[in-house]
């Protein structure tokens, strides 16, 4: 009891168990999963004396959380934002621009001799970058989400082997290109990605087109190519975001502008 077994009748599979290990357990190993130090030396030591898959339940709980906890969420955020980091970044300062313009304007109306009445327009510039800003915030770029568009990913401005007239085919030929299609044509894109199960760890640090996006110049990354959202589900989850982003633009606006309003004149100016 409580000896280590190697007889391969009382541990059947046990060199497929010892691939598992190697590429998914060791410390280090091409596919490491994140485990905690001590539940990593529960689950070997469990897997030396058995190949029984009840060896593998905390393995497998925490990879589940982990898929419905962590990574699935942070992949549908990711699948909404229709803007690169750099056309979010400027979206979302802008934005920003837009409302300070307003607070400015607003001031001076106020200092100034200036009918109240004239205040009413500091709203559109709040509802502006309110609205701009607060779906920038989720990553969505409201200027090309009004076509149902998205920017190219990085990968995809410098691939040689995948066609984006498919993907970018409309409303009118959504229907004639499936998921199975895109997955297909992006997965040849990515010639060092592999979807074996004891492959390579699929890093994407070595590919060409990662030195060639970050030498790209800023103004062409801002204002890069844009191809039709294929996705109605992902174009739905962005129609209810810009939706609500109007919502709480308008008010605030609404909100602000009445507050610069109702201030008393200060006649300085």
């Amino acid at each position: 009891m409580g000896l280590k077994c190697n007889s391969s009748t009382s541990q059947p599979f046990r060199s497929e168990m010892n691939r598992v290990i190697s590429h998914y357990l060791h410390p280090g190993s091409s596919r490491e999963l994140n485990l905690s130090s001590r539940d990593r030396a529960a689950v070997l030591h469990a897997l030396e004396h058995t190949t029984h898959p009840s060896a593998l339940t905390l393995v497998r709980d925490m990879v589940e959380a982990s898929l419905r906890g962590q990574s699935h969420p942070n992949f549908i955020r990711w699948a909404i934002c229709n803007g690169n980091k750099p056309r979010v970044l400027f979206v979302r300062n802008s934005g920003i621009a837009h409302i300070v313009a307003a607070l400015i304007l607003g001031l001076l109306l106020i200092l100034s001799h200036a009918s109240r009445w004239w205040r009413f327009f500091v709203f559109p510039l709040f509802f502006v970058g309110f609205d701009i800003g607060v779906a920038a915030y989720k990553g969505l770029c409201v200027i090309i989400h009004t076509s149902h568009r998205r920017a190219l990913r990085p990968w995809e401005q410098f691939s040689e082997d995948v066609s984006l007239t498919s993907f970018d085919s409309g409303p009118e030929e959504e229907a004639n290109l499936s998921t199975d299609d895109m997955f297909s044509m992006v997965s040849r894109s990515r010639n060092g990605v592999s979807l074996d199960t004891f492959g390579t760890s699929n890093s994407y640090s070595h590919e060409l087109w990662v030195e060639k996006y970050r030498q790209k110049h800023l103004f062409r990354k801002i204002f890069t190519k844009s191809i039709w959202v294929q996705e109605q589900a992902v174009r739905l989850l962005q129609d209810k975001i810009v939706k609500q982003s109007h919502a709480w633009a308008l008010i605030i606006s609404v909100l602000l502008t009445a507050l610069v309003v109702a201030l008393p004149q200060a006649n300085v100016i």
